[in-house]
């Protein structure tokens, strides 16, 4: 009896601790469901009014799989060929392709390296012939005379750090929608397999999944006109503001780009540090969105151009900034600059872009202001050229910097930017 008698207890305490173990999934599950029946401006006062204890309840309670509630599970494949065909930097030919193609067409049913087959492809196609003739990268110690073997660590490592790459860019681009507990894992040579437990916008997602970052270098406008066409555009807030129908003006043509062409870019990017013969690269973010046709004068908020936008304190000839907007104010601005009549009075073969971080010279405990940059729609270099990019520190004050190495090419076409436009900025976009 006394036998049974510890036995009883230990089940007791057992479902006594599994009750305790489950009592913040209830919790969760009784607060999701009150939310839900609440009007919008109700849900918004309880959530405000009870934010941590409704987050604490949150992060406590069990996650449920896919196979309890739902969700995606996508396999993404990193397009190895392609970066292979980027390291050759243009000395493919004919046995290079056939070579590709035979290592994708096997890569799908087999978890061997794509190197590995690459090389495989290549030697059985010519026997005698080395890699090296394609992948030449003094850098990496790779010349003309290193071997199959060698190149073959070399692309190795290549691909394992693209593919590192992008299982963090994939991380990244989970976070943003507040997924808990996401699986995203390595399988086999080429593939990323990602769990999204609880998904209800799937198409969302893999757009997102699937979508390619374009990294862009451009030049800026003269800083006289755009500080000329901010100054319009704030007319002719004024004017529609006032009542009255506001007269476009004609544009003030760009100094630097007077026949600037190009497509729109959007996100943001990360510091670059200068170099001696160019000008501070910016951080930029695209602005300009779906064009918005409407005429209200003012935002969403109610509020008008004139009390959402400042001109820039330290502008000047050489400056691109068109102005200042507080963070909580960019949607609505954003949405107002689109307007095609207020597009028209900036220079030509100019966009308007958000840098993507705020405004470094605003006062302490001020509210984050982000500049407006005018920036040349034409694109001077594209981040194809782009080899490496890595964290780095400046030598001399210690400050995190972005340090880019570029092929051949693109050295070259950087010298001959940078050169013909010493003191200028140079934005980078992505």
């Amino acid at each position: 009896m006394q036998g049974n008698g510890i036995r009883l207890a230990a089940v007791v305490a057992f479902v006594l601790i599994a009750l305790y173990q489950l009592w913040p999934t209830v919790r969760n599950a009784q607060n999701d469901s009150r939310l839900a029946a609440m009007e919008p401006a109700e849900r918004t006062a309880y959530q405000e009014a009870n934010g941590e204890s409704l987050l604490s309840t949150k992060e406590a309670s069990l996650n449920l799989g896919l196979d309890l509630q739902g969700g995606m599970n996508v396999t993404l494949e990193v397009g190895t060929g392609a970066l292979l065909r980027e390291l050759a930097e243009g000395r493919t030919d004919a046995v290079f392709e056939a070579a590709l193609k035979s290592a994708d067409s096997v890569a799908v049913r087999s978890d061997e390296s794509f190197v590995t087959l690459f090389a495989g492809a290549v030697e059985e196609a010519s026997p005698n012939r080395r890699l090296a003739r394609y992948f030449r990268n003094p850098a990496a110690g790779i010349n003309a005379r290193s071997t199959n073997a060698e190149v073959q660590a070399y692309l190795s490592v290549e691909v394992e750090e693209a593919l590192a790459r992008a299982q963090e860019i994939i991380r990244q681009r989970v976070d943003r929608f507040g997924v808990t507990e996401p699986l995203i894992q390595r399988q086999g040579a080429t593939r990323i397999a990602v769990e999204l437990p609880g998904v209800d916008e799937p198409e969302r997602v893999r757009n997102l999944l699937r979508g390619t970052a374009k990294l862009e270098f451009r030049l800026t406008p003269d800083g006289t006109a755009v500080q000329q066409s901010a100054a319009r555009v704030q007319q002719f807030f004024a004017t529609r503001d006032a009542g009255r129908t506001p007269t476009p003006a004609a544009a003030t043509p760009a100094a630097t780009d007077s026949t600037a062409t190009g497509a729109d870019s959007a996100g943001t990017a990360t510091q670059t540090a200068a170099t001696d013969t160019a000008a501070s690269p910016l951080d930029v973010d695209a602005l300009t969105g779906a064009t918005n046709t409407r005429t209200a004068a003012t935002g969403t908020s109610g509020r008008t151009f004139a009390e959402m936008f400042q001109a820039y304190p330290a502008g000047g000839a050489a400056s691109p900034v068109f102005g200042l907007v507080a963070r909580t104010d960019t949607s609505a601005v954003r949405r107002m600059l689109a307007d095609p009549a207020v597009r028209a009075l900036l220079p030509p073969g100019t966009e308007l872009l958000f840098t993507s971080g705020p405004f470094e010279g605003a006062e302490p405990g001020d509210d984050e202001v982000y500049p407006i940059l005018a920036i040349n729609e034409r694109v001077e270099l594209s981040g194809e050229v782009v080899t490496d990019a890595r964290t780095d520190f400046d030598t001399y004050t210690n400050a995190p910097q972005v340090s880019i190495t570029m092929n051949s090419e693109g050295a070259g076409r950087w010298r001959q930017i940078t050169s013909a436009n010493v003191g200028k900025p140079v934005a980078v976009v992505l």
